[in-house]
């Protein structure tokens, strides 16, 4: 009987923690694409002036694992503090 408690509760656990972290994912991608959106013109404005696309693509992947890294950081510390 109380493996089966157990066994729920642990079930429960896993459930919310996957709801928990697909929300997180979709926050984030929301949030990449508006800074993204926000950034739309400037990235015209330097393909029109010779920028690479590399260079341009390298920086957006650089803003959002910066926007990651920083939730995951405060994520951690609000994690730990609780």
């Amino acid at each position: 009987m109380a493996s089966q408690e157990n066994r729920l509760r642990t079930l429960l656990l896993t459930l919310f923690a996957a709801i928990a972290v697909l929300l997180a994912c979709i926050g984030l991608c929301g949030t990449l694409s508006y800074l993204g959106r926000l950034r739309q013109r400037k990235v015209g404005v330097r393909l029109a002036l010779g920028a690479m696309r590399n260079q341009i693509v390298a920086q957006f992947l650089r803003q959002g694992l910066l926007v990651a890294i920083v939730g995951c950081a405060a994520g951690v510390a609000l994690g730990m503090g609780l």
